[in-house]
């Protein structure tokens, strides 16, 4: 690749030896010239030094006017194959957001030479004719050569055409490529330049990303002053109503801005950054890099999704006949007519933490009631891809070794949808487990819509006893509870209550 002119004016500077670094970024921000140099790490590592940083500045210095400041900074550059695709993946969603989904589902082959990285990409036939006939591979290459010390060669595939076998079950997609971004205007910059639109927290809080932008009110402020770096760590909840994101932010001085004024409950932000997994928080936590108020468009949101429709089969968890001892004389009085109006789904879930919007399931269990006799249970555990908080495995006794195997919530919320279709749910303290089912839903476009009962109301209303928990309800009426906090056990123990509870008159 071509070296910039200033990169040649600098390399006239150096010795040889010392001509190891690439021009990552040049930009000029009010009174201040800022350069980003990228290097190998083997180059920084032996190299680079003091000597070698305080004479590559004062060449940088002998190019640029002296009405400027520089502000040099240097860069590990990396060849890493999950580094590459990130920053395709950046690429495409700063640049043509509205194929990002496309590309992110994308399979990605990386190849490395000693001075040529070859990078291919494999794409359906419609976004193969796009990517071929829009001048994305210049575009791509000229970006990842920006950020690596080697030179780039794109490559598109087309997915060849398979026949499906007549047995193969496919679950039913949505075609929808559209980033969602929201409408926002600044007020005022107080950090940087905003160049994205935010997107819905929704899309982004789950998963890493380099670069990004989100929007929202401020919530929850806390401060911590830490001396050593002379800087003030800011720790808040940014909402924009489709999701709750944690952010932090390592404020220093900066003229002209409080921050203490600015992170304030109820200040509306706009903000880019970096996504990361956050182990002292062991969650994904937003650290912004340039921040804005701004005034937030709240019409530019639409949640509303095309749910997919009833799968015809299931694929990954399929139910099975139940049997209850004495399930007959157990339930041996006359039953109320809406066990013979309604078939209910009586159902349990244990979570990694109470928050319904960013705690995750790791087990579903439900059992179906046709006309008052329990015949089918759904049960499985469910991969959340994140380590459990240790006070979830004390109390249900589920440790990360047992869910490292299982499905994904992705793999199994299409057979659950399937399961409950046309039944009346059921659970004790229903908001919370339809609350946790039903954002899970909405997430992989399954629309939980289904009436539900609470067996916790029922039973307030129907029985008078010192509390109205599930052991305390069952103990009542004589159902064995074993295990509880496992959502089979629970379940099963809320199945019979329920029948219990409702034939009461």
């Amino acid at each position: 690749m071509a070296k910039t002119p200033f990169m040649e004016e600098l390399d006239s500077r150096l010795r040889p030896e010392e001509r190891m670094f690439k021009l990552k970024s040049a930009e000029l921000i009010g009174d201040d010239f800022r350069i980003d140099l990228l290097v190998s790490k083997a180059d920084y590592d032996n190299v680079v030094g003091k000597e070698l940083e305080k004479k590559v500045k004062a060449a940088c210095r002998e190019i640029i006017p002296d009405a400027f400041k520089i502000r040099l900074h240097f860069s590990l550059a990396s060849s890493e194959t999950t580094s590459i695709i990130k920053r395709v993946h950046e690429y495409i969603y700063n640049e043509k957001p509205t194929v990002y989904n496309a590309f992110l589902n994308a399979p990605i082959e990386v190849h490395a030479t000693d001075s040529l990285i070859t990078v291919v990409i494999t794409l359906e036939k419609y976004m193969y004719e796009y990517a071929v006939n829009s001048g994305l591979k210049t575009a791509l290459e000229e970006y990842l050569g920006h950020l690596s010390m080697e030179d780039y060669e794109v490559e598109f595939c087309e997915v060849p055409n398979v026949e499906k076998s007549s047995d193969q079950v496919v679950r039913p997609t949505v075609a929808s490529y559209a980033v969602k971004v929201i409408t926002v205007s600044i007020e005022k910059y107080l950090a940087g330049g905003i160049a994205q639109m935010p997107r819905y927290i929704s899309d982004v809080k789950e998963r890493e990303s380099a670069q990004c932008s989100i929007c929202g009110v401020v919530a929850g402020v806390e401060t911590r002053y830490i001396e050593k770096i002379d800087k003030t760590l800011f720790t808040f909840n940014l909402n924009d109503t489709t999701g709750v994101l944690k952010v932090k932010y390592f404020a220093k001085k900066r003229k002209g801005v409080d921050w203490e004024e600015v992170f304030v409950d109820g200040t509306s932000l706009v903000m880019e950054g970096q996504i990361k997994f956050d182990k002292f928080d062991n969650k994904f936590c937003f650290f912004p890099r340039n921040i804005a108020k701004c005034v937030i468009d709240y019409t530019s949101i639409n949640q509303k999704a095309d749910f997919l429709p009833e799968p015809e089969n299931y694929v990954y968890i399929h139910p099975q006949p139940i049997e209850v001892v004495e399930q007959a004389s157990m339930f041996g009085e006359e039953m109320h007519p809406d066990f013979y109006k309604n078939v209910f789904v009586v159902f349990d879930v244990e979570t990694t933490g109470l928050n319904v919007q960013e705690d995750k399931i790791i087990e579903i269990a439900a059992i179906k009631i046709v006309d008052g006799v329990l015949c089918e249970s759904f049960d499985c555990l469910i991969n959340p891809e994140e380590p459990l908080p240790p006070e979830i495995v004390e109390l249900t006794h589920i440790t990360d070794e047992m869910l490292a195997g299982q499905h994904t919530m992705r793999d199994v919320i299409g057979d659950f949808f399937k399961f409950t279709r046309g039944a009346v749910m059921v659970a004790h303290n229903a908001p919370f487990d339809m609350g946790m089912i039903t954002v899970a839903g909405q997430k992989y476009l399954y629309d939980f819509n289904n009436a539900y009962r609470d067996t916790l109301s029922i039973a307030r209303q129907k029985l008078k006893l010192k509390n109205y928990k599930l052991a305390t309800v069952c103990d009542y009426f004589n159902v064995p509870l074993v295990g509880a906090h496992r959502a089979i056990n629970d379940t099963l123990a809320t199945a019979q209550m329920f029948v219990h509870l409702t034939n009461m008159r």
